[in-house]
């Protein structure tokens, strides 16, 4: 197995993490923002690998962007509860 095909695989690994993150996150449950924040950090290295900076710049927002999701969903939630 070469480099290259290792660096492929982990690209199809971040796609695949990337549409089950999303349609995990339809459920509103705390397993879409662990797939994605995976999905994210897989896109990471593999766009330092490949040089696409844009791609790697793009997935580090969108960790800190999934992370403020979470923290924003779990808040909201938390105010309901309270609320009821």
């Amino acid at each position: 197995m070469t480099l290259d095909t290792v660096w492929s695989a982990l690209g199809w690994v971040a796609a695949a993490l990337n549409v089950w993150g999303n349609l995990a996150l339809t459920t509103k449950g705390l397993r879409g923002w662990i797939i994605r924040i995976a999905c994210n950090l897989c896109w990471m290295p593999y766009g330092i690998y490949t040089r696409a900076w844009a791609l790697l710049a793009n997935h580090l927002l969108f960790v800190a962007i999934n992370a403020y999701g979470y923290w924003k969903w779990r808040r909201d939630e938390l105010i309901e509860r309270v609320a009821a």
